[in-house]
């Protein structure tokens, strides 16, 4: 059965077609897809990521080897290149990802309707909407080719890609700045360049962004501008709660998804924080407060929303 004979005759616009190209596509991408790109993928996502970090951090220290210089247990060897892709979704060049596709879609009406879809955007030929299903997906395939070159051509095997963002850890920071050097000529061939001022080596022990976190080798930090978010939200939900605007259920499932992201890192007195800022304003019960505090279980949370990044 061809492709396109699964497809539903609906409106362009209608989510369910973003669906169902997804559906369509991404067990014959998956297949093809290198294991270190962790975004809006099953079985990867944020969580997976940054568990991945610590483990490589682990590999390229040795499990902490601290430098000769060290003063203290902070200081241990490795670099990170970090690094982001700039303006990546308004800079990706249509004519260039449906050639990309055409590599393994062989179904014309398949690549009609992903150019339809491409064209919806401002009828532009370069770019991409954020957030529809198909672009997240798009974004994968578009930077396929990039997650092979570091992978197999530079021979990195402590890289990790969440959408337009990556690291790559390495003990020795010369070979980063080659590799810094190279990425950025070969996003040239696909009309991307890395951004200058958020594309730098750092030292381990300095901590680097990334996911939402400051990480260092022994513990991660929200990021302050993360935390400033969050506050800004929870004050506008507890208005929405004591107006009756929104339930307690919906108010507590917004509390407990910030919690089940920030569980990842050092977080207990932030958390105590919140909890306590909380409870000045809405009647919270000692047991939920002592569960969101205590027993909030990351493992349960694979993955986060994409909307929640896209603010980071």
């Amino acid at each position: 059965m061809k492709l396109s004979a699964v497809l539903p005759t609906i409106k362009l616009k209608n989510r369910i077609i973003h669906h169902t190209i997804v559906n369509i596509l991404d067990p014959i991408y998956e297949k093809i897809f290198v294991d270190n790109n962790y975004a809006n993928r099953i079985n990867k996502g944020s969580i997976a990521a940054l568990k991945k970090f610590d483990t490589f951090k682990r590999k390229i220290s040795k499990n902490g080897i601290l430098v000769p210089y060290a003063f203290n247990n902070n200081m241990v060897k490795g670099y990170i290149l970090k690094a982001d892709i700039r303006k990546f979704f308004d800079s990706i060049e249509q004519k260039r990802l449906i050639e990309i596709l055409k590599r393994k879609i062989r179904d014309e009406k398949v690549i009609w309707l992903i150019i339809k879809i491409l064209k919806n955007f401002d009828n532009k030929k370069v770019g991409m909407p954020l957030g529809n299903m198909t672009s997240q997906f798009f974004a994968n395939v578009y930077l396929n080719d990039l997650d092979y070159f570091v992978k197999h051509r530079l021979k990195m095997k402590y890289y990790i890609r969440y959408v337009d963002d990556f690291v790559i850890l390495h003990e020795n920071k010369e070979k980063l700045e080659e590799c810094k050097d190279k990425i950025n000529k070969y996003l040239k061939h696909l009309k991307l360049e890395l951004h200058p001022d958020k594309s730098k080596i750092f030292s381990i022990y300095k901590g680097v962004d990334f996911l939402g976190f400051k990480i260092f080798y022994f513990y991660k930090l929200v990021r302050k501008r993360n935390v400033s978010y969050f506050n800004r939200k929870l004050d506008e939900f507890i208005e929405k709660y004591k107006t009756n605007e929104i339930t307690k259920e919906k108010f507590m499932e917004s509390v407990r998804g910030w919690f089940a992201y920030i569980m990842w890192g050092d977080t207990y007195k932030l958390r105590k924080n919140i909890l306590r800022n909380i409870s000045r304003s809405i009647k919270l019960c000692f047991f939920l407060f002592f569960t969101l505090l205590f027993f909030t279980n990351p493992s349960n949370f694979s993955t986060l929303h994409f909307h929640i990044f896209s603010a980071l």
